[in-house]
């Protein structure tokens, strides 16, 4: 698979700046960066740990290493900072950049031919960079190399303080430096053919900027902590390795041979699985990428608990968007196995009728969805559409039962109960428990307190599934806490509007609210649907009149008072377009199947999709080379924004190709 930048592209200073990349260790940990050099987000880091303790959660360790080729008189610079008086030392420009199967660039400088490599080591918070040298001549050059070190949470920024140790010890491959108590320590080593000298020089690097966290609204400005740095030769063919770890590596070039052998197993099983939807180099190049996206995703975070981290940099373990992806994920290339032991890390966590919505990294969850506990019967519906066991599933029927009995006993609090119609109520005009949860001032930005559309289709659809569940495991006694048939009534009654061939977002005791938003799809897409085949194809029509872009489904109609077209800016500017026009790439899965429903599995119709997904290919050079961002501007020309990798967005594309590919897949029951 060729995912590179373009010589042109590598010629663009500021659009290298804007690409991003990333490697990550499979336990919450990274490494990522702008293609150029220069971090611009506090969360860009070359070794980002997720450590147990003192403060549970990703650290940022090691920012940036500014690397520096010495020959013949002539110094280039391979990595700096910025500082917001002045652009610093500009790094030079790579003459090629690969995201696979690790990030590399190619430099041409004078007198020497330069390949760097990054790569993390599974499940070790160590990253290996890698230096090949094709020189001209037999003169030696020399690499010079300063770590800048953060400390501290990936939220927070560093400060220059008086309780940093610098004192770093020397070893005879590099050396090691404890900067703070309690924290992990910090091994640079190098391993090459000639030995590296350190030059002890502990110095402050005050005020770097990131121009980017400038633009989100945030404090920008951080000191960095540089102990020294380490000096080695290079010769013609030389290859030199640099050693990042809170713990020393006996053997780095053992370790990196093990590395990229893994590496290349991953890819050929992405490439696998790409290979049974594509059908041309373009479909094997964008399955191929979304597949190995996918398994970053697939993680064990301390003490050792499998889930997902929602998104890159910043999100953690969320149960909505955990159990929304998982099929993409990890059932559709076979990993049924996986995807169950994530889902019992949010069973586990299950309280009074709730799955968590979030998990923090000291285990803790916070129980603010109404939605997530939903999400999880559609998830088991989808393990067993993707060949999963049924015996499998008797552990989760005890919780499936307990969620729908306090969900309609109103136990959850919240305002969720269940109606004398038999939908499900949820939410104050405090409060925000579906998956649209903006809040300003404390207000939610879009108040859907009442009977959402996708929550009461949610509600129908896990009846539904409980019921046929419980008989074919056996349980022919079980009774739901409400009759499906009565809720399938009740949402016909009460969502469809008189003159529209659309359905309210949110219903009230005296009002319907005909905002076109795209939660309404969830209402044909689930496997069970409360309506008819007229209605549902109302509902397709209008979405994808009005809703649908290159890039997902818009999260309102364009003609509407409150839509923002351009998400962006400041934290407040931010949240009041997030759900209000905003687009969102996770909703194509399920809009996908919306229109496969009602339109018929006929080639045209997946043609029609297939064409769709192919378009996506260019933005794997966009924002987060070789991923999906989370959210696009709902104006053309779409431009990405939030995180550069979004498990949703990821796991849903893959969903939707093997929709397309497959046609409609059908539970043994």
């Amino acid at each position: 698979m060729n995912l590179a930048l373009s010589r042109q592209d590598c010629r663009d200073r500021a659009g290298l700046a804007s690409r991003e990349w990333l490697d990550v260790n499979g336990t919450g940990g990274y490494a990522s960066g702008t293609v150029l050099g220069p971090p611009t987000r506090k969360y860009h880091g070359l070794l980002v740990a997720n450590l147990p303790a003192p403060a549970a959660g990703r650290h940022v360790l090691v920012t940036v290493l500014e690397e520096t080729v010495e020959l013949g008189g002539v110094n280039s610079s391979l990595s700096a900072v910025e500082f917001e008086s002045s652009s610093g030392s500009a790094p030079v420009l790579p003459e090629h950049f690969a995201a696979f199967p690790v990030p590399t660039w190619t430099y041409r400088l004078p007198g020497v031919r330069v390949e760097r490599s990054v790569l993390m080591l599974h499940r070790r918070d160590t990253v290996l960079i890698r230096y090949r040298f094709d020189a001209a001549g037999t003169a030696l050059g020399r690499l010079v190399l300063g770590p800048l070190l953060a400390f501290r949470r990936n939220h927070d920024l560093a400060r220059r303080n008086p309780y940093l140790n610098d004192h770093a010890e020397l070893r005879a491959d590099g050396f090691c430096l404890e900067p703070y108590t309690g924290m992990p320590p910090l091994h640079f080593q190098i391993a090459g053919p000639r030995s590296a000298q350190f030059a002890p020089g502990p110095e402050w690097r005050q005020g770097v900027f990131y121009r980017v966290e400038q633009e989100r609204g945030y404090p920008a400005r951080e000191d960095l902590f540089r102990p020294g740095v380490l000096t080695v030769e290079f010769g013609a063919g030389d290859t030199i390795l640099a050693v990042l770890s809170t713990e020393p590596v006996d053997d780095p070039a053992a370790e990196l041979a093990e590395e990229l052998e893994r590496r290349r197993a991953r890819h050929a099983a992405a490439r696998e699985t790409a290979l049974r939807y594509a059908r041309n180099e373009a479909e094997e190049v964008l399955g191929t990428a979304l597949c190995l996206s996918a398994q970053t995703f697939l993680v064990r975070v301390p003490p050792d608990r499998p889930t997902v981290p929602a998104g890159y940099h910043w999100f953690e373990d969320w149960g909505r968007d955990t159990l929304i992806s998982l099929p993409g994920l990890v059932f559709v290339s076979g990993r049924l196995r996986a995807g169950l032991e994530v889902m019992q890390t949010f069973v586990d966590h299950e309280k009074d009728g709730r799955i968590p919505n979030y998990i923090g990294p000291d285990g803790d969850g916070a129980y603010n969805s109404v939605d997530a506990p939903l999400w999880l019967f559609w998830t088991l519906q989808q393990y067993l559409l993707y060949g999963g066991e049924l015996r499998e599933l008797r552990r989760f029927m005890p919780v499936l039962k307990r969620l729908l009995e306090r969900l309609a006993a109103g136990s959850t609090g919240d305002g969720v109960y269940l109606d004398r119609s038999g939908l499900l109520h949820s939410g104050t005009p405090e409060t925000q428990l579906t998956w649209m949860d903006a809040v300003v001032d404390g207000r939610p930005v879009t108040p859907r307190c009442g009977f959402a559309v996708e929550i009461c289709a949610l509600w129908y659809n896990a009846l539904r599934f409980a019921c046929d569940l419980a008989a074919a495991l056996g349980e022919s006694d079980y009774t739901p806490p409400v009759a499906p048939a009565r809720v399938a009534v009740a949402f016909r009654e009460r969502f469809r509007l008189p003159d529209r061939a659309y359905l309210a977002d949110v219903v009230g005791e005296e009002r319907q609210d005909g905002s076109l938003r795209p939660n309404q799809i969830l209402a044909v897409s689930l496997p069970h649907s409360p309506l008819d085949a007229r209605e549902g194809r109302g509902v397709v029509d209008a979405v994808r009149g009005a809703l649908l872009t290159p890039r997902g489904l818009r999260t309102l109609a364009p003609d509407a008072p409150a839509y923002r077209g351009r998400y962006g800016g400041p934290v407040r500017e931010r949240d009041f377009a997030y759900h209000q026009g905003t687009v969102w790439p996770w909703l194509l899965g399920h809009f996908g199947e919306a229109f496969l429903k009602t339109y018929g599995w006929r080639h045209e119709a997946r043609q029609n999709l297939r064409d769709h997904l192919n378009g996506w290919l260019p933005h794997l050079f966009e924002a987060g080379v070789g991923s999906v961002s989370e959210v696009f501007d709902g104006d053309p020309p779409h431009r990405p924004d939030g995180c550069i990798s979004q498990a949703w967005s990821v796991a849903e594309l893959i969903r939707l190709f093997s929709l397309i590919e497959e046609g409609p897949l059908q539970c043994e029951f």
